[in-house]
């Protein structure tokens, strides 16, 4: 199942407002993916490649009309795919011995960005929120699921995802019960701090943080601000 996020921007790149279309392309370039890199499941450095090839494969078919889509099958073949999308998936490409593909499934770590949020008040006791300079993290993310976090978050569920932070940490309460969690390098993440998966750091942070599990490696929950 495609998220929602890659259905709006693939909505915002194409202009094409069939969300049900856009996931199918979506799931048929994932699976395109998957068999050319040799993976059972699409990594994080491969997203781009999936929404790219639905791109693609959208706005062919927006010029060549709905018959474009045969009744025997897509004209359209994404071994058409630009040099850059192809370098991107050979980059992450597994090689096969003797038949079998050895698998890491674990995901490569990537860097985010953590920023404090911060409640001001005016002279009139106007509270406003912002967030402090950017720190940086390191870790994997993954698209929330599972039946419990289904049962938490019904239809936001699209919209959330798990982080795990490498390295050691240590909790502290404040002197007003809320829990602080402190990084080897003096990182202090807390829920309701901002999140940079997706956007640059000079940005706004594109998530915030909604649960924070206590694991052998900090994990977050944050969701789509």
């Amino acid at each position: 199942m495609a998220e929602a996020r890659d259905i709006e921007r693939v909505k915002l790149l194409t202009g094409e407002t069939n969300e049900n279309l856009i996931e199918a392309y979506l799931e048929e370039a994932a699976d395109f993916v998957k068999s050319y890199t040799n993976r059972s499941v699409i990594i994080t450095p491969l997203e781009k490649a999936v929404r790219d090839l639905a791109v693609i494969a959208l706005n062919r078919m927006g010029t060549e009309g709905e018959t474009s889509r045969s009744e025997g099958g897509e004209n359209y073949s994404f071994e058409t795919a630009p040099k850059q999308v192809y370098d991107i998936m050979n980059r992450y490409r597994l090689a096969r011995t003797g038949g079998i593909t050895f698998e890491n499934a674990k995901k490569q770590d990537e860097t985010y960005y953590h920023r404090k949020r911060i409640i001001k008040k005016d002279s009139e006791g106007s509270t406003s929120e912002e967030y402090g300079a950017a720190s940086s993290i390191s870790g994997e993310s993954w698209p929330a699921s599972g039946k419990v976090q289904a049962q938490q978050y019904g239809q936001r569920l699209n919209y959330i995802r798990n982080v795990r932070i490498n390295g050691k940490y240590v909790s502290h309460p404040d002197d007003k019960g809320n829990v602080h969690f402190i990084l080897e390098d003096g990182t202090d993440i807390q829920e309701l701090d901002g999140i940079h998966l997706y956007t640059v750091k000079d940005q706004k942070p594109d998530y915030k943080i909604i649960a924070i599990k206590p694991y052998r490696f900090l994990t977050l929950e944050v969701e789509r601000i």
